[in-house]
């Protein structure tokens, strides 16, 4: 089990305000399923409740979004980040499509008064109108990169220096060693856990960096170019600072080389 920070727990606070408008559209789903069924049904048992096939379904999905959020506080887990929350959007999104159409499919088959027919249908259109304003204001990735021309000419510089190297590269972000044709050698943040517990000999490892067996080392900038703890044991920090002490910033990576 990895390390807890509980600190962390204020990407989620970041996540809710990014999603803020899908988190509306499903409260409103749900409040609009719930009222529906209150008028609709004289049974409001959940033995009736669970007699009708597309109710039974649609509780099976608001149990899966229960679960799903119950999961997000993991995101305090070192080597975690934002892409934990990926199945729980998935999931919201479900819940407020299923729920839509179950309200939908329900009020096409009663009759109201043309005054609560267009009254219900003004209200129920505020849910896509929310999904679809959440969609205009997430800007794709390709989006954030053709905005972004500085850190895309810096990260494609970057990923040259990585394909002219001619030893092993060590990368918190493994993604652009991958996209710059090279292998993925070792998972800083794995290895960062296991020695913490005390199960993984660094020792051989600390020793190839300073015989200098790697290219250069890519991390994440912090705060004065420090490497991130969570990624890097003590031991391997100080022998990297310095055996590659070299600095070289590539919009949010630092490639940390050896002297020439």
């Amino acid at each position: 089990l990895n390390r807890i920070d509980w600190s962390r727990l204020w990407k989620l606070a970041i996540l809710i305000q990014s999603e803020e408008l899908l988190v509306i559209a499903a409260a409103l789903t749900l409040f609009f399923t719930v009222e529906q069924w209150r008028r609709s049904s004289s049974d409001r048992s959940l033995r009736a409740l669970a007699s009708q096939p597309a109710h039974r379904n649609y509780a099976a999905v608001l149990a899966y979004a229960l679960t799903t959020t119950l999961t997000l506080p993991t995101i305090a887990k070192l080597g975690s980040n934002l892409n934990y929350a990926i199945e729980w959007m998935v999931v919201t999104a479900i819940v407020v499509g299923a729920g839509l159409g179950l309200v939908l499919s329900r009020k096409a088959a009663q009759k109201s008064q043309d005054g609560q027919q267009t009254q219900d249908a003004i209200r129920l259109l505020l849910i896509p109108a929310a999904v679809a304003l959440q969609a205009m204001v997430s800007p794709s990735f390709d989006l954030l990169q053709a905005t972004q021309p500085a850190r895309r000419a810096a990260l494609n510089a970057l990923s040259a220096r990585i394909r002219a190297a001619d030893k092993p590269i060590i990368s918190d972000e493994m993604v652009i060693l991958l996209q710059s044709g090279k292998r993925v050698v070792w998972e800083p943040a794995i290895f960062a856990e296991l020695v913490s517990k005390g199960i993984w000999d660094e020792r051989p490892f600390v020793q190839r960096i300073h015989n200098h067996e790697f290219a250069m080392f890519i991390t994440v900038n912090t705060n004065e170019n420090k490497m991130m703890p969570e990624r890097y044991s003590p031991v391997v920090m100080t022998a990297v600072e310095r055996e590659y002490p070299v600095l070289r910033h590539y919009a949010e990576y630092t490639a940390r080389l050896p002297r020439p």
